[in-house]
């Protein structure tokens, strides 16, 4: 990820950063500020602003769940809606898969589950700062790790359909959760693009909608559109809503400053650059106008489970 060599004194600030401490805490350190903003301009530190608490403002009173595969997810796919709500929602954000041996952006890590799985788990935990949220996870190993009873290893086979055993760890992680939590509203994938994670992560919730409906009938369910699948697959996206008859759309118009900002904070993943251009060029051609960005997602009618 590093582009040029970083001196001593970089390294000696790049070792204090951990995703908590302001810039005013580096300030109270003594260290030069410019040698920050030289990390910066090399794209080795992202800056992101976190919420402001008004504390004068009343309890929230609108409990929102969202449901994320992955820890990068929701960020990729709702991160502007999310990080336009405002302290009257809570947001809660669950996480279904936990250990990792993948860091896209960082190769000679890849295969190390602890490190790999520490560094994510931090970053979810910064997300949830950034947009004012809860985070939980399920802690459920990623499929390019399982290895099912036929010894089939399923990092050749992440686009499948998830199998019986996968789906059982969904439905008790998401069981877990919904026994402590009864939100008004819930945002899970449309599972586009055929990834097992996603798959499992709506065929669980799936499963579950009619005992969740039946036990608070007045929740919001709704579904985003995965990112980047739909960007890269218009057919697949059409295809997928055909195997509903009880989806309607509500688009949100976003602020793809903010957006980026949280997808940034994903580093493990991939640098910014990589990445944000295809998900707001997405979200441009949602709003159909130049400069303008939206997010879609699909909400069950009410008369779906009758």
């Amino acid at each position: 990820m590093i582009r040029g060599n970083l001196t001593d004194d970089m390294r000696a600030l790049v070792s204090l950063i951990d995703g908590v401490k302001s810039v005013s805490d580096l300030a109270a350190l003594g260290l030069d500020m410019r040698l920050l903003i030289q990390l910066i301009e090399q794209d080795i530190v992202v800056l992101v602003p976190g919420k402001m608490t008004d504390h004068k403002l009343k309890a929230p009173t609108e409990k929102w769940t969202v449901i994320s595969p992955h820890s990068d997810d929701a960020a990729l796919s709702i991160g502007g809606t999310l990080a336009e709500l405002d302290q009257s929602i809570e947001i809660s954000l669950l996480t279904m898969i936990g250990p990792s041996r993948c860091a896209g952006t960082c190769a000679p890590l890849y295969g190390d589950i602890k490190t790999i799985t520490q560094i994510r788990t931090a970053e979810d935990d910064l997300y949830g700062e950034f947009i004012g949220g809860k985070v939980e996870c399920a802690n459920i190993p990623d499929v390019e790790m399982y290895v099912d009873t036929n010894g089939s290893h399923w990092a050749e086979r992440i686009m499948e359909k998830p199998d019986d055993f996968r789906l059982k760890q969904y439905v008790s992680g998401l069981n877990k959760y919904f026994e402590k939590h009864t939100p008004d509203v819930i945002l899970a994938p449309l599972a586009v693009g055929a990834h097992s994670d996603h798959a499992a992560t709506h065929l669980a919730l799936w499963s579950l909608l009619p005992q969740l409906l039946k036990k608070a009938p007045t929740t919001r369910v709704l579904f985003y559109e995965d990112l980047p699948y739909c960007q890269y697959d218009q057919p697949a996206l059409v295809k997928r809503l055909s195997d509903f008859n009880n989806l309607k759309p509500v688009t949100f118009k976003i602020d793809a400053t903010q957006k980026a900002r949280g997808i940034s904070i994903y580093r493990s993943q991939y640098v910014p650059a990589d990445i944000a251009w295809d998900v707001l060029e997405y979200a441009e051609k949602l709003s159909a106008q130049e400069g303008v960005y939206a997010e879609r997602l699909w909400e069950l009618s009410d008369t779906c489970f009758k």
